[in-house]
C-alpha cells in the first residue's frame, strides 16, 4: 500500500486540474505520482471539495 500524500501536493493537483483545466495525463507527468493516484485525488476534491 502506497503512503498517503502530502495536503499541499494533493491540493496543488486539484487546483490545477479546477483551474487550469489540466488533464489527468499531464498532472500525472508534472508531479511523478502514478496516474491512478491523480485520478483520484482530482474526483475526491471534485465530489467533497477542500
Amino acid at each position: 500500500m502506497g503512503q498517503a500524500k502530502p495536503v499541499q501536493l494533493r491540493l496543488q493537483i486539484a487546483r490545477e486540474r479546477q483551474t487550469e483545466g489540466v488533464s489527468y495525463l499531464e498532472l500525472y507527468n508534472r508531479h511523478g505520482i502514478s496516474y491512478n493516484t491523480v485520478r483520484s485525488i482530482c474526483a475526491s476534491y471534485e465530489s467533497k471539495g477542500r
